[in-house]
């Protein structure tokens, strides 16, 4: 049996983070899937290991919460993941002086936050391990 890489999704059960996991699925990674929508993130894990065969994790958090970043690389250094794709996007289409403080402050946790701690902790590793990408 082919041995595949791991890679997490982050935001995978949407739109562009949708698009990455059929991508990468069809090219036979097998995915770390992160999303809060717990009813797509079942439906888009069911729908790439029946077409393509890979294996799934399945992590539904709200990218928002403080640990949500430490949650992901734990799960990435359970697998020996070796690709990361952030997706996740937080965003209300409405004017911005119609947004209050704690949806200001969502918006910067999970675009921001997250991202960038996540993304820092997982090149620390590659750089670790020696791997590309730091």
């Amino acid at each position: 049996m082919k041995e595949y890489q791991w890679a997490l999704i982050a935001g995978s059960a949407e739109g562009l983070g949708k698009a990455f996991t059929e991508l990468l699925a069809g090219q036979g990674f097998n995915l770390i899937l992160v999303d809060h929508n717990e009813e797509a993130l079942g439906e888009i894990a069911k729908k790439v290991v029946r077409m393509y065969g890979i294996k799934t994790e399945t992590l539904c958090i709200d990218l928002a919460g403080e640990d949500a970043w430490k949650i992901c690389m734990d799960t990435i250094r359970d697998v020996a993941c070796g690709m990361l794709v952030y997706c996740a996007a937080m965003s209300e289409v409405k004017p911005f002086l119609d947004h209050d403080a704690l949806s200001l402050k969502r918006f910067i946790e999970v675009n921001n936050r997250t991202a960038l701690l996540l993304v820092h902790a997982f090149a620390q590793d590659l750089r670790e391990q020696g791997k590309p990408g730091n």
